[in-house]
């Protein structure tokens, strides 16, 4: 078979000697193939350049995977990755799409052609969600979501956002049309926060949104809901006596949505 041979020659010019079997076989050295992800990251739906080196020549790939996610075809999800051939010299170039379902972090790409394995690290980003305001925020408040890294193409939309696991209705999302996803990955949309218990028990409630990939891709946010409080001033006093009542981050008027009214009842014993 193919093989390289060390030919050593030390400071005063003296030789190896290839006399024998052994001399020959402790002489050579196989060249292992390479396999480089340029770049070394991206997000599901995201192309990436697959360098391939030294492998063995003329020898078609017999697979490609990302974290034992079969890529099957090239880019152009048309042109199959086993009919794509090393050349003479054992290299070849392809441009693959990372799939759908690779979960985010640091991911073995590995390549197999010809018997041989080699492997390469890919980083895998998550679709991510910004929400403005981003800080504090109220039951029935409007707000303005806008994702990237989420699965690209005509067809892509937005297929559930829930709050505290709680699903939103699609009448609070986007004034109740469809949230398209751009051929970037990217969207922006309205949604009206529900009033339910996940956002009016306050605290830190996660916001999630999956899209309508197989398997949907998701982001997430976190949205801070204050505590509701109630002050009454003053705090004692006679029948007939005036009171001042004081609530905060109940839920907001929305004045492109719902309206929400308060309710303020004295209950004293028996006496209403």
């Amino acid at each position: 078979s193919d093989c390289n041979f060390v030919n050593a020659i030390d400071g005063r010019q003296n030789t190896k000697t290839v006399a024998t079997t052994a001399d020959v076989t402790s002489s050579r050295f196989e060249v292992e193939g390479k396999v480089t992800a340029v770049p070394d990251s991206g997000s599901p739906g995201d192309n990436i350049v697959v360098q391939i080196e030294d492998f063995t020549a003329s020898t078609a790939l017999t697979s490609l995977d990302i974290a034992g996610t079969a890529i099957t075809t090239l880019s152009d999800g048309s042109t199959t990755i086993v009919s794509k051939s090393t050349d003479t010299a054992g290299n070849l170039t392809i441009t693959v799409t990372i799939p759908d379902g690779v979960a985010p972090g640091k991911q073995a790409l590995k390549l197999v052609s010809g018997g041989q394995t080699q492997r390469d690290t890919v980083t895998i980003g998550g679709a991510s969600v910004t929400a403005t305001p981003s800080g504090s925020v109220k039951p029935n408040q409007r707000i303005t979501l806008i994702g990237s890294g989420f699965s690209t193409g005509g067809s892509a939309t937005i297929s559930t956002i829930t709050i505290g696991g709680a699903t939103v209705a699609s009448a609070k999302i986007n004034d109740g049309t469809t949230v398209t996803i751009d051929n970037g990955g990217s969207w922006s949309s309205s949604v009206d926060l529900p009033v339910i218990p996940a956002t009016t028990a306050g605290g830190d409630i996660e916001l999630k949104v999956t899209d309508n990939s197989t398997p949907g891709r998701e982001g997430t946010t976190i949205l801070t809901f204050p505590t509701r409080t109630l002050t009454i001033s003053p705090t004692e006093g006679r029948v007939g006596t005036q009171v001042s009542v004081v609530g905060a981050n109940f839920p907001a008027k929305n004045d492109e949505g719902e309206s929400v009214t308060v309710t303020v009842q004295y209950d004293a014993g028996t006496n209403k």
